[in-house]
């Protein structure tokens, strides 16, 4: 399985595939921290960790379930930035959603992080607020990501919205960009709108704050 999400792929005949993570700098020992890598697992990763290589596009080689995190973490960062930008009356990029909408952006990266605790068994790789808002500034200026500004359609609640509609919180964001009409005919189901309007009450994660297990034991 591959994560192609630092990686810009042209039509053919065009340009030749461009690699976009970047590093941003040393943790605590040393060691440099990139975003935006792409990544592979399974059976042929080391087969695609070398055509990557060849093509000057770096690529990280794990175990299924890093894997697993780094798909969730590039899912969920698709998914706000783009609900986040794509509701403003204004053309909005990935990066100014990072640099003027960043406590919106946050508040529903980490409401998703609970969700995929509580629901999925899924925990967010230490950091990873760090990396998708140093990715979203430095490649998010609509020239050098994937699509000019943010985008919010049919497609893209397929792909990616529709994974996060048990955070209340994005709910609402869901909700607001039906009003506005930015999605066909019946794409939202009416009870993901309740639940971003109050309608529905409140939902309660299954994990107990502070703990990776719900019924409390460590």
């Amino acid at each position: 399985q591959i994560l192609l999400s630092g990686i810009r792929l042209d039509p053919p005949g065009e340009m030749p595939v461009e690699d976009l993570s970047l590093r941003f700098g040393y943790d605590q020992r040393g060691g440099e921290k990139w975003t935006g890598e792409c990544a592979a697992c399974g059976k042929w990763m080391g087969a695609i960790y070398a055509r990557l290589y060849r093509n000057n596009v770096r690529c990280r080689t794990m175990f299924y379930r890093e894997w697993r995190r780094n798909m969730w973490e590039w899912t969920a960062f698709v998914a706000v930035f783009n609900l986040v930008g794509g509701v403003r009356e204004m053309d909005t990029t990935i990066s100014d959603v990072s640099r003027y909408y960043e406590q919106e952006a946050s508040d529903l990266l980490w409401s998703i992080s609970k969700f995929l605790r509580g629901y999925l068994a899924v925990t967010m790789t230490y950091g990873f607020e760090e990396r998708i808002f140093e990715f979203a500034d430095m490649r998010g200026n609509g020239e050098e990501f994937f699509y000019p500004n943010c985008e919010i359609s049919d497609d893209m609640y397929r792909l990616y919205f529709d994974k996060f509609t048990d955070s209340q919180q994005f709910c609402e964001y869901l909700s607001l960009a039906t009003e506005r009409k930015m999605f066909g005919t019946e794409v939202v189901p009416d009870h993901v709108l309740k639940y971003g309007n109050g309608e529905l009450g409140t939902r309660t994660s299954a994990m107990i704050d502070g703990n990776l297990r719900s019924d409390g034991k460590v």
